[in-house]
């Protein structure tokens, strides 16, 4: 017994490393260690989490913190210098100045020692000795009041242990970013700029470079060891020189502190350490993980996987690999609510996959084993987004919507198979138009169609069809024509009738959308005549429609209420065509803004509903729920347009369709308004107007602003989805007394289209409403003041208007009533109770002006002196301009 007096251990405390800098955006985390440890049920914390991301500097703060509240201290051990398991226990025995000798084995002399005290002991690096796990938890079980914090890239696994997975540090919203001296509290920056002032000390986050260290730390997943590496890069580099490095982490974040261990001194040798403890089959499935982008769902990795590997059967091994990989903080599990789970690599690790990936010379392989599942799944897609399951598979396109982009990219790279990258771009182009992405589906099938030389003619003519359909959504009726053109040549020439038939069609559309009627007549009627051989009653509907459309067009309303009624005579049938309830929105709108016919119209809206949630179409859903909204609105009907509008908000954001989002955004905006609640109108305005920046900066950001582009920028969705807002804000401050910027706005508006051909014509803003804030604001600014906001206006960007909404500070107080309508109220004193307005239409009218001429003269839109030529009409019970003029110089109005 003569060991007995070396069972009391010396003094432990003080046995922690010294932290020369502080923790910083640990405090929650430190916090919550804390309350675990200081529970009695807790005895052996495993804190976990990716190579870098702090697990023993957390564990040192923690040490720190609690030393007071253990009697015998703290002890930490790093274990990273350890090859074999079976030196834990001696290694721990040596710390505590246990020397060899006697009878008694080691961990027996280990645990006696320990017995009796109160003691917090840290086992850091312990992921390479997983073997030595069971002599951990025996260690606790013969020592009653001791506490064992263990940093570990993968879990103990034994029954003591509770896990503390420890994640990146908090990263801002670039999206988002608020001023230096709030973008500074985010821990990830917070950490670069603490730093990178023990590099320069005169660092500071100014409003010039804040964007860019943003950046950084982003790109750096907000992983502290890469932040530290790259903060002490600035000693050579400037932050925007730094960030353009970037595209390479692992071969910039290099040279460390020297006092750090070798494998902590540079971000790829970290990487290094995580991988070499794989096995050999976890490692080739790391490798091939790296090339999804985003992450993968398990049925994304197993069919990539049966593809690299056809001859390994069941799904077994895939699951073992990446349940091993999570646990080595090497994958993520991501998950949302009824979504499947999806496994995610940090950007940086991922980089070091794809560093192993072409060591192996495995690129070639992993990535034509992922591109083929995921065009195996577009076209799965593609050939459902017609039934019931459309949302849902908009839904998981969009979540895969990184990995589509990447296998384009790579098959139209390679150059070799341009047939697939045909058939992925017709797979995705009715993804595209749903979400409004037509920029980045116009960039793939350009280049798709210049490489299909070797593509069968039949894949050429449905990537022309895709082409034309994305064109047409872009409003470029040139470009659209060009490629119909095309599309209708290859059709006959393959023989295909119903290809002719709808390029037909679609040319009809076209050419009354330009103005010419004669043309578009033709067309229509022709492709009529194939429609109906082929008994295809789609292409009857359409044909029909269009035709009442452009009977309208040329005045003859006799005939647009014979093609509606032959319409109608479709009505409740059921069709799988894609399009068949937007032809019923279309033919709901000829009654209701053309015949005056409301309650056919109601019906038609519920009957296209009724399709949409047939189908699970939550876009025709967001769509049919706003059109009904506006009809309510126009009809009255506040609390049902509330609730429609409301509905059609969270379906378009639930399916990201974004051009439909700043709509119903925009249109719950108005309805606040007849609620007499300007504040939450105004901020909803706001939000409408973001979504189309947002959509606006996808055509910027391209590589060229050339073609499309530049017509979508002018023209296209992000230009009309921003009309809807900028009106209804111009109305709200008008209301609350901003005349100036509300004559701005509505100039910019003017600058906008009217609408887009595609959609439906019911709008957004009653003309009245309008009209009634323009004549407040010229009474108020007076005639060359208005003139002078409304020239500024129209050299106004959205970028601007959002500037200005962030830094104007609208009373949060309004009046319950519709200031609106109370600004100005102007009594009919003119015949057939026509206003004030409508007589200066009116006069201008009988002048011969077109309705592009009148708007402006009156400094208006078109579409409003539209609206009040048609309403002038009803009034005076006429259909032509002609004898519009003629009441005029009857009653002396001219």
């Amino acid at each position: 017994m003569g060991s007995h007096e070396q069972t009391h251990a010396p003094s432990l405390i003080g046995k922690v490393p010294t932290s020369f800098t502080p923790l910083i955006g640990r405090e929650r985390e430190v916090a919550a260690i804390q309350s675990l440890l200081t529970q009695r049920q807790v005895r052996l914390l495993t804190l976990t989490g990716a190579a870098g991301v702090g697990k023993t500097r957390l564990s040192l703060e923690v040490a720190t913190a609690l030393r007071s509240c253990f009697a015998d201290g703290v002890c930490f051990v790093d274990l990273a210098i350890l090859s074999d398991p079976a030196l834990m226990l001696p290694t721990l025995a040596e710390r505590f100045e246990l020397k060899e000798g006697g009878r008694e084995p080691m961990a027996e002399r280990l645990k006696r020692t320990l017995h009796d005290k109160h003691l917090l002991l840290l086992l850091d690096n312990f992921e390479h000795l997983l073997a030595a796990a069971s002599q951990v938890e025996d260690l606790l079980a013969a020592c009653p009041t001791l506490t064992i914090v263990v940093t570990s890239r993968t879990p103990l696994r034994v029954r003591a242990e509770s896990l503390f997975p420890l994640g990146p540090l908090a990263l801002p919203d670039l999206s988002r970013l608020p001023n230096p001296d709030l973008l500074v509290q985010t821990a990830a920056v917070a950490l670069f700029v603490q730093r990178a002032q023990t590099i320069q000390p005169s660092f500071a986050l100014t409003p010039a470079n804040a964007p860019t260290i943003a950046e950084i730390c982003v790109r750096l997943d907000g992983l502290p060891l890469a932040i530290e590496l790259a903060a002490a890069r600035l000693g050579i580099l400037s932050p925007q020189d730094l960030l353009a490095r970037l595209s390479s982490r692992l071969g910039l974040l290099t040279r460390g502190a020297w006092d750090l261990p070798e494998r902590q001194q540079t971000l790829r040798k970290t990487l290094q350490w995580s991988y070499s403890l794989l096995s050999a089959e976890d490692r080739q499935l790391f490798r091939s993980l790296s090339v999804f982008v985003g992450g993968g769902t398990l049925s994304a990795v197993e069919g990539m996987w049966t593809r690299l590997r056809p001859n390994e059967q069941g799904a077994g091994p895939v699951l073992d690999g990446i349940a091993s990989l999570c646990e080595k903080s090497l994958l993520q599990r991501s998950e949302q609510e009824g979504r499947e789970p999806r496994f995610v690599m940090l950007e940086t690790i991922r980089e070091y996959g794809l560093e192993a990936l072409a060591e192996c010379q495995e690129v070639e392989a992993a990535k034509r084993a992922h591109a083929a599942y995921y065009l195996a799944l577009v076209e799965e897609a593609e050939s459902k987004m017609e039934g019931q399951e459309h949302g849902a598979w908009v839904q998981r396109l969009a979540q895969e919507h990184d990995n589509l982009r990447a296998v384009l990219r790579w098959f139209l790279e390679q150059g070799k198979d341009g047939e697939a990258a045909l058939r992925m771009c017709y797979g995705l182009h009715v993804f595209w138009t749903v979400r409004g992405d037509l920029l980045e589906g116009w960039t793939f099938l350009e280049q798709a169609l210049a490489q299909s030389r070797g593509a069968t003619s039949a894949l050429r003519a449905k990537a022309l069809l895709a082409a034309v359909v994305i064109a047409m959504q872009a409003g470029d009726l040139a470009r659209c024509e060009s490629l119909c053109q095309e599309y209708l040549s290859l059709c006959r020439a393959l023989g295909d009738k119903l290809g002719t038939g709808s390029s037909l069609c679609t040319l009809g559309w076209i050419a009354r959308n330009r103005g010419d009627f004669t043309a578009a007549r033709s067309f229509l009627e022709e492709g009529l005549a194939i429609a109906r051989e082929l008994e295809f009653t789609p292409g009857v509907f359409f044909s029909l429609l269009f035709l009442a459309y452009v009977a309208h067009d040329q005045g003859d309303e006799a005939r647009v209420r014979l093609l509606c009624q032959q319409c109608l005579a479709f009505s409740g049938e059921r069709h799988a065509f894609v399009l068949w309830p937007f032809l019923l929105l279309r033919l709901a709108d000829l009654h209701f803004m053309i015949l005056g016919d409301p309650t056919t119209a109601q019906r038609l809206l519920e009957e296209s509903l009724a399709i949409f949630q047939e189908r699970n179409d939550m876009l025709g859903r967001a769509e049919c729920s706003r059109i009904a909204a506006q009809a309510a609105l126009l009809r009255g009907d506040v609390p049902t347009a509330r609730s429609l509008a409301e509905t059609s908000l969270k379906l378009s954001s639930e399916v990201g369709a974004r051009p439909v989002l700043a709509r119903s955004l925009a249109l719950l905006g108005r309805v606040m308004v007849a609620c007499g609640d300007l504040g939450e109108a105004g901020a909803l305005y706001t939000k409408s107007l973001m979504v189309a920046k947002e959509l606006e900066d996808q055509w910027r950001i391209a590589p060229s602003t050339e073609g499309l582009a530049g017509v979508v920028l002018a023209q296209g969705e992000a230009a009309w989805a921003a009309r809807f807002g900028v009106e209804g804000l111009a109305s709200v401050i008008a209301a609350q007394g901003e005349f100036v910027w509300a004559a701005r706005l509505w100039g910019l508006a003017s600058t906008l289209p009217q609408g887009m051909p595609t959609r439906v014509s019911i709008p957004a803003v009653e003309p009245a409403e309008y009209e009634r804030a323009v004549a407040a604001a010229r009474t108020h600014l007076g005639e060359q003041a208005f003139a002078t906001a409304w020239a500024e206006g129209r050299t106004m960007t959205l970028e601007q208007v959002l500037a200005w909404r962030e830094a104007a500070s609208l009373p949060e107080t309004l009046p319950r009533a519709n200031p609106v309508t109370s600004v100005v109220s102007i009594p009919p004193s003119y015949p057939n109770e026509l206003t004030e307005r409508e007589v200066q239409v009116l006069r201008l009218v009988a002048q011969g002006l077109t309705n592009a001429q009148i708007a402006h003269q009156l400094v208006v839109s078109p579409h409003t002196v539209h609206s009040h030529v048609k309403a002038i009409h009803s009034k005076l019970g006429v259909t032509s301009r002609s004898a519009a003029t003629r009441f005029a110089v009857e009653h002396h109005l001219v």
